[in-house]
């Protein structure tokens, strides 16, 4: 999602890159965190699903 994002901000010639992620529970996998852990964004992911009136 980041890479992507970014690809199309160049597109759009915009030069500045995402500061803040906003996903989720979906993307919550190792691989995404730590990914994310490496880079220069806030992330907030939601790392689990509430049933309705929870």
């Amino acid at each position: 999602m980041i890479e992507e994002t970014t690809t199309s901000l160049k597109g759009a010639n915009i030069t500045r890159s995402p500061r803040v992620l906003l996903a989720d529970a979906g993307y919550c996998s190792q691989a995404n965190l730590t990914h994310i852990g490496e880079s220069n964004i806030n992330a907030l992911i939601a790392t689990g699903r509430m049933k309705h009136n929870e």
